[in-house]
């Protein structure tokens, strides 16, 4: 189960220099390119909320949110901003603040779909499992044939033991995106039906036919 990261936008001299460096993936040089850009406008949102992606993809989390919160301050509605510092509180394991941020970005953004699939990420990982799956049918209302929405709802049926809901769930993922296959046996999610027969038939198709050849 994980959320979606969105990256947001950025134009306009230092601004814009800093956001090719972002799709470069060159962080250290996109925050070089953000930090020239505040000290030159220290109420400039837009660089602020660049600082943070570009320390996000650094792996400073903490203070990428910083980077956001002053983004905020600036900037109260400024959806990526608010959507962004959620993704980051998530890494830093501050799952109640992480979903409240994505509430703010689902307030400001309402068909935003990655918002409600990551708010029910976070729910989940707090073990509010009802308002999680409540989130997970909000974002698949938007998007109805995204592979990881239906993923991570099948986490969250697993989590809360609802067997049958969880392979209908993952059967679609992997119809629509054979490749979640690959996230399975790592996510501790599936963990108590890891010896259930119609699960591994999902999951691990090769390994299920050989245990039966054996």
């Amino acid at each position: 189960m994980s959320p979606d990261e969105s990256n947001g936008g950025h134009s306009g001299g230092l601004r814009g220099e800093g956001n090719v460096l972002l799709k470069r993936g060159d962080y250290g040089a996109a925050l070089a390119t953000f930090e020239r850009a505040v000290a030159g406008d220290a109420a400039d949102a837009e660089a602020h909320h660049g600082r943070g992606v570009a320390l996000r993809g650094l792996e400073r989390y903490d203070e990428a949110a910083a980077a956001y919160d002053e983004a905020i301050r600036l900037e109260p509605d400024y959806t990526a901003a608010h959507f962004n510092r959620a993704f980051v509180l998530d890494k830093l394991e501050r799952y109640e603040e992480a979903a409240a941020a994505y509430a703010k970005a689902i307030e400001l953004e309402p068909d935003n779909a990655k918002a409600y699939n990551n708010r029910g990420v976070a729910l989940a990982r707090l073990g509010n499992y009802d308002d999680a799956l409540e989130a997970y049918d909000k974002a698949l209302a938007l998007k109805p044939n995204e592979a990881r929405f239906y993923y991570n709802r099948a986490c969250t049926f697993s989590l809360c033991g609802r067997r049958e809901e969880l392979l209908a769930d993952l059967a679609k993922a992997i119809e629509l995106a054979a490749g979640v296959r690959k996230l399975i046996k790592a996510d501790g999610d599936f963990r108590a039906y890891e010896d259930d027969a119609a699960f591994r038939r999902l999951a691990y198709p090769e390994e299920f036919e050989r245990d039966e050849e054996g």
